[in-house]
């Protein structure tokens, strides 16, 4: 069965005891989709758009 753990933010996680992995960092769920969604999109936004805005 399913457990719901908190993560060192404070935000919760899923943790699968049958496999013995958690769907996100136990580090911090919340912290970890920063990261993947926020800091990947802006890399994005940065090198694809903003510099082939200036720079071509």
């Amino acid at each position: 069965m399913l457990e719901l753990v908190k993560t060192a933010d404070g935000s919760n996680t899923i943790y699968n005891p049958q496999v013995g992995e958690n769907y996100h960092s136990v580090n911090g769920a919340l912290q970890e989709s920063r990261h993947v969604f926020l800091n990947a999109g802006f890399q994005y936004f940065w090198i694809i758009i903003l510099q082939k805005r200036y720079l071509y």
